[in-house]
C-alpha cells in the first residue's frame, strides 16, 4: 500500500475489471491509458490558412496492461491464453477509480468496447505480459452489437 506525504495524488491501475473475455483467469493490473480523440478536418482560406477546424467520429480507446496470475503455473498458462482476446471482441471496464472512462455513451454501452488488438509478450528475464487496445464510439453509436 502506498503512503502519501504532501498531496495526495491518483495512484495505480488496481481497481479495473473487464468481462466479455478471459473467464475464470486472474491478473494482476500493471498499467492503463485512456484516450479521447476525434478525426479532425481543417478548413483553409485561399492563403491557405486555417480559418475553421471540424472534429467529428469522436471515440474513446483503452489500452492495457496485465500480467497472468494463478495458484500453479498450469493455470497461469490457461489465464495466459484466455487474456488474449481475438479483434472485434466486445469487453466491458468497469474502472471502480474512475467514472470517465466506464462512463455509458449510449443506453446499452456501459463502458463497452471493441478490442483492436490484443498481444502476448515474454521473456527469459520477465513474466509474461498481456497487452490489449480496444475502442468505443463517443458519439452515442452502439457499434459493439453483432449485425445479423
Amino acid at each position: 500500500m502506498a503512503t502519501f506525504k504532501g498531496k495526495a495524488v491518483f495512484w495505480g491501475a488496481g481497481g479495473l475489471t473487464f468481462a466479455g473475455f478471459a473467464s475464470g483467469a486472474t491478473f494482476e493490473a500493471q498499467s492503463f491509458n485512456f484516450t479521447k480523440t476525434a478525426d479532425e478536418k481543417l478548413i483553409r482560406d485561399y492563403e491557405g490558412e486555417t480559418v475553421a477546424a471540424v472534429y467529428y467520429n469522436a471515440t474513446r480507446e483503452i489500452n492495457f496492461e496485465v500480467v497472468p496470475s494463478a495458484t500453479s503455473i498450469a493455470l497461469v498458462k490457461t489465464a495466459a491464453d484466455a487474456l488474449l482476446p481475438d479483434a472485434g471482441t466486445v469487453i466491458t471496464l468497469t474502472d471502480a477509480d474512475s467514472a470517465e472512462t466506464d462512463e455509458p455513451q449510449f443506453s446499452t454501452g456501459n463502458g463497452k468496447y471493441l478490442v483492436r488488438s490484443a498481444s502476448l509478450s515474454r521473456s527469459n528475464e520477465s513474466e509474461a505480459r498481456i497487452s490489449v487496445t480496444a475502442f468505443m464510439s463517443d458519439g452515442g453509436n452502439d457499434i459493439t452489437t453483432t449485425v445479423s
